[in-house]
């Protein structure tokens, strides 16, 4: 018996949420209390979503990040606690301590914090001997900080005020999508990179088998080739969108126009030759990269305005049992 996949488990445990509460106000709680990443929940949503069994919400946050001094600070000290930690027992004069590192203006900053905290005094006649009143401190700042980068709520009075001190900046944090996106003509290839395991996006990896097979076979001959193939794509299923189709290529009597897209750069719906001569097939051959989804075409075939009435949960089966056969270029 095939063992349930984690996100067969959390499907099963966010359907059951759903129907005992009828809700979830919010996604990253309820993946906090499954014990499961959010992104994994948010795969899960989205398959969910693709077959109109649930519906979502995006919500946008706005979020207090860091700003680069400020994450000097988390990772160091404040500059109140950096210039304590640098008085000796007797104390120092400004201008050795200022020597004593690049500062820049943390020291100004700090030597008003800390005097404000009352962890440094002045010697009296001398305002430049700067003595350290304290030999334990609680840094709370980088506390502060710490607990912010870490995604904590903090209370608003800190909140404002590491606003005053300009450490904290509101920014929407989307998605990464470097990792989504290809790297372009002429990337440094990694093995390790490409032995991956990956749903694949076009049927490019069943055509280039085949294109390999042909290379292999002397004298070489030219040949048409023709397969149909499920495909996935991370993308919003809407009217004309499935996330799940099948490709096809190898259609006869369809007139393609053939298009430029930037997306796949550099793109002319044919195989360049850097991936044709490896296989060995001869020098100047040309590969056609020509395909067609086989939804869209049933759609224009049989008058259906919404791909989601052809494939998924809210098909009519009525359709279904009373259309006949449907034959291309009928």
């Amino acid at each position: 018996m095939a063992e349930k996949s984690p996100a067969a488990d959390v499907e099963a445990s966010l359907l059951a949420h759903l129907n005992s509460t009828g809700e979830v106000p919010d996604s990253r709680s309820f993946a906090s209390s499954l014990g499961v990443s959010h992104l994994e929940l948010e795969g899960v949503i989205k398959s969910l979503s693709a077959f109109r069994i649930v519906e979502s919400t995006d919500i946008i946050d706005e979020t207090w990040v860091l700003t680069d001094e400020a994450k000097g600070y988390a990772a160091k000290g404040s500059p109140e606690a950096q210039l304590v930690s640098a008085i000796p027992p007797e104390g120092a004069t400004k201008g050795a301590l200022k020597v004593r590192r690049n500062w820049g203006d943390a020291f100004d900053v700090g030597m008003k914090a800390a005097a404000r905290n009352k962890w440094i005094g002045f010697e009296k006649g001398n305002k430049d001997l700067v003595l350290r009143k304290v030999e334990n401190f609680k840094d709370e700042l980088q506390e502060q900080l710490k607990r912010l980068e870490n995604g904590e709520v903090i209370p608003d009075e800190v909140i404002n005020d590491l606003k005053r001190r300009k450490l904290i900046t509101k920014e929407f944090r989307e998605m990464p999508t470097n990792n989504f996106v290809e790297s372009r003509y002429g990337y440094d290839w990694k093995r390790d990179e490409a032995e991956k395991n990956l749903l694949r996006t076009h049927t490019t990896a069943v055509s280039t088998r085949m294109l390999y097979k042909l290379a292999q076979e002397k004298p070489f001959a030219p040949k048409r080739y023709y397969s149909i193939d499920r495909v996935f794509r991370n993308e919003a299923v809407d009217r004309t969108h499935l996330a799940e189709f099948h490709q096809i290529e190898g259609m006869s009597k369809l007139r393609f126009k053939p298009a430029y897209n930037p997306y796949t750069e550099p793109s002319m719906e044919i195989f360049r030759p850097e991936m044709l001569l490896p296989m060995g097939l001869p020098e100047g051959v040309n590969v056609i990269a020509w395909g067609l989804s086989l939804e869209r075409p049933t759609m224009i075939l049989y008058g259906i305005d919404n791909i989601r009435d052809l494939f998924g949960p809210k098909v009519d089966f009525n359709l279904i049992k009373s259309s006949t056969l449907c034959r291309l270029g009928l």
